[in-house]
């Protein structure tokens, strides 16, 4: 406890060091999604700035606690459970993969003791975030939440999905979200950031505007614009004249390859020599299986090749250079990394009109935005691409020319910059207000006795 309280009185050394940690829920290959790239490329950036010196601190979902390097970046994961008794392993297994409310007491006390701490990012919400925030308070330094389109904007589906699953078992843990303000963790935060514009708006009616903010994601222009076309096709042994589909994602029913292999099909069937590839780790085992038996029904084994590949690996970027269409047919969608990964190998993407694809893609420009679920508009659009290269050439470039404008990480993290410093004035200013909040309070007690005399 000595040492807990020393490293708590250490604010002046915190604001020299600029030490930010970034704070995930899980951190894994094998579960790697947009988050996962957004926190990893940040870090990197304000690593290679000199700004900051970042860390990410993590459970050990799919991963062994300890210490790690993760793209240069250190990675601390520590052990972590679910507030429930009587919770059995396969509930336990399904609340790893779709975002179970977990707590980490090893580290809540690793971020307590985090010496040079300056700013607590979290990339979390719920009771992980309020553990944060927690520590954030206790070290008397700003908490900045990222919210990554789970709160509110999440699909009722996914919602009733975590719903469902907390019935699982007997709950302790509300006693925990209440000490670390679980439920009012918006209120309490010094900065929100908003990956996606309708996320943006709907924070904006509900909180002061001075704390929220809009920070779309960026791309690695210089590794993503650098792919070989043919690297896929070749394995693939694909034929010449034989068109590519691609789609980039976790295998999960919120990314909806069910559509695209439904395309694929209508296409086949209308004469097209089309092929799909599909790149992403399973996240959802039961969709998996769902979309492997749409792929036998349909007759597609030999049309359609799955597989995970990790973020770093060439072959990712390849995918994309590969491709001459990039699907992305979501049915919850706050940003989209991936159509900026499409847009630097200048290739046109079929993106659902929803979520901050709407923001993103310029319709008819870059891309083309379609209805959710609507296969004939898909398979109108998709066929209308493939018989009219041109026009697809034409929209991956003007997709390439917007990235180059408006989103790369350093733009993103000089914005994160100036968002923490305006963190810590709210969070002053709000120390402020309480400290004469506790002076009215006391003086009005005062006087109320002085008035009973």
């Amino acid at each position: 406890m000595k040492a807990l309280w020393k490293a708590l009185q250490s604010k002046e050394d915190a604001s020299s060091k600029g030490q930010v940690v970034h704070l995930t829920r899980r951190m894994s290959e094998r579960s790697w999604g947009g988050m996962e790239t957004r926190v990893t490329e940040i870090a990197r950036m304000q690593q290679s700035q000199g700004d900051f010196f970042p860390k990410i601190m993590t459970s050990s979902i799919y991963e062994d606690a300890g210490s790690q390097c993760v793209r240069g970046i250190p990675v601390e994961r520590f052990s972590y459970q679910y507030p429930f008794w009587g919770l059995d392993e396969p509930t336990r297994a399904s609340m790893d993969q779709v975002g179970g409310n977990l707590i980490s007491w090893p580290l809540f006390w690793a971020l307590c003791r985090h010496p040079g701490l300056s700013v607590v990012h979290a990339h979390c919400t719920r009771r992980l975030g309020g553990m944060g925030w927690l520590a954030s308070r206790l070290r008397g330094v700003p908490f900045v939440v990222t919210l990554h389109g789970d709160v509110m904007t999440l699909a009722s589906a996914q919602a009733e999905r975590f719903s469902e699953l907390a019935r699982g078992g007997v709950e302790w843990g509300k006693a925990v979200g209440w000490l670390v303000r679980a439920r009012r963790l918006l209120d309490e935060s010094d900065g929100i950031i908003a990956v996606g514009k309708e996320e943006y708006d709907a924070l904006c009616k509900i909180l002061p505007k001075e704390q929220v903010h809009f920070v779309p994601g960026g791309v690695d222009v210089e590794r993503f614009s650098k792919g070989s076309r043919l690297a896929w096709r070749e394995r693939l042994e694909m034929q010449s004249g034989e068109f590519l589909l691609v789609q980039v994602g976790r295998i999960d029913a919120q990314k909806n390859q069910l559509l695209s292999v439904k395309l694929l099909a209508r296409l086949r069937a209308a004469g097209l020599p089309v092929r799909l590839l599909l790149i992403g780790p399973v996240t959802d085992d039961g969709y998996d299986a769902a979309l492997q038996d749409a792929i036998r029904s349909n007759g597609l084994g030999a049309w359609v090749h799955q597989e995970s590949v990790g973020y770093a690996e060439q072959r990712l970027v390849d995918a994309f250079h590969a491709a001459d269409v990039m699907l992305m047919p979501s049915i919850h969608e706050p940003f989209g990394l991936t159509v900026l990964e499409g847009w630097c190998a200048k290739k046109p993407v079929l993106a659902s009109r929803l979520g901050g694809l709407r923001g993103l893609v310029s319709d008819g420009e870059d891309g083309c935005l379609l209805p959710v679920g609507e296969d004939d508009a898909w398979f109108a659009s998709c066929r209308a691409l493939l018989q009219a290269p041109e026009r697809a050439k034409q929209m991956g470039e003007q997709g390439s020319r917007k990235v180059d404008l408006s989103y790369t990480w350093v733009r993103v993290v000089e914005r994160l910059s100036q968002i923490y410093r305006l963190a810590e004035e709210v969070r002053l200013r709000r120390m402020q207000t309480q400290v004469e909040l506790r002076w009215l309070s006391g003086m009005s007690a005062l006087l109320e006795a002085r008035g009973g005399h």
